[in-house]
């Protein structure tokens, strides 16, 4: 009995696929990370990561290797940040990450260019097949972009949204203005 209470609480915390923090968890911590930054007036960077064309990569292999997709991209994408980051699973090919603590523009930079270059990489599905899948990439930042969880949300999606309108395979700010567009495969 036991043992099935923890799988419970790993299971309403955790994504049973990948292991990151499931939609809920990283909507709460994000909420947590909101709320220290306002009382330590610290910033706070989210990135918000929606894979390309995984769609018809899934269709086609099945959901056996698009799972496989996930759960290489999921570690991928963990051994990009620092230990004091957050990544989750939305659901689907959905992921966020939560950069506590990064002001200057140069270290947003460095964290956000490897995450597009990790995630490009092929991922062997089968023997001697290769697929590779791409990500729109939208950031927003606390308080800059929104002074609340729901605001933060909204902005993030608008700037995914525009990547994605424009090819994806790229990331911007919330802003008008993004950080940096990658060029187009």
């Amino acid at each position: 009995m036991h043992k099935s209470q923890e799988h419970v609480r790993y299971f309403a915390k955790y994504d049973a696929l990948t292991g990151l923090l499931n939609g809920h968890a990283i909507h709460l911590k994000l909420e947590q990370c909101v709320k220290e930054a306002g009382s330590d007036h610290s910033q706070i960077v989210v990135l918000f990561i929606d894979l390309d064309h995984f769609k018809p990569v899934n269709d086609r292999y099945g959901h056996v290797a698009g799972d496989q997709i996930l759960k290489i991209t999921a570690k991928r994408m963990q051994h990009q940040v620092r230990s004091e980051d957050c990544v989750g699973r939305l659901g689907g090919d959905e992921f966020i990450i939560i950069l506590p603590g990064l002001s200057r523009e140069a270290s947003v930079l460095k964290v956000v260019e490897r995450i597009p270059r990790t995630v490009e990489e092929p991922i062997e599905i089968e023997v001697g097949v290769l697929v590779n899948v791409t990500a729109s990439i939208g950031l927003s930042r606390y308080p800059a972009d929104g002074s609340s969880t729901e605001m933060l949300i909204s902005h993030w999606d608008m700037a995914m949204y525009r990547v994605k309108g424009s090819g994806g395979n790229a990331f911007a700010l919330f802003r008008a203005d993004p950080l940096k567009e990658r060029e187009k495969d």
